[in-house]
């Protein structure tokens, strides 16, 4: 895993707007995007990036949230 830099080592990038859908089922969303019912997401797949994250936290899909945004894992951002 790459880790992301944070703080006074940023540099001047590319604004990223990033979307999460906490607990999203990927073939439920991806059925629904092909038959037009979610248009403004479909945009987005079609003009940035996309992937699917798998999650260690099976049970806690939102345990992983703070590992996310501050790029450091539980055992650093404690």
């Amino acid at each position: 895993m790459q880790k992301i830099n944070s703080g006074s080592e940023l540099k001047a990038r590319t604004p990223v707007f990033m979307v999460g859908i906490d607990g999203a089922d990927w073939s439920l969303l991806q059925r629904l995007m092909n038959e037009g019912k979610l248009p403004t997401l479909s945009l987005l797949k079609q003009q940035g990036s996309f992937g699917r994250l798998d999650s260690p936290a099976d049970e806690y899909a939102g345990a992983v949230w703070p590992d996310f945004y501050t790029g450091q894992s539980v055992a650093e951002h404690g």
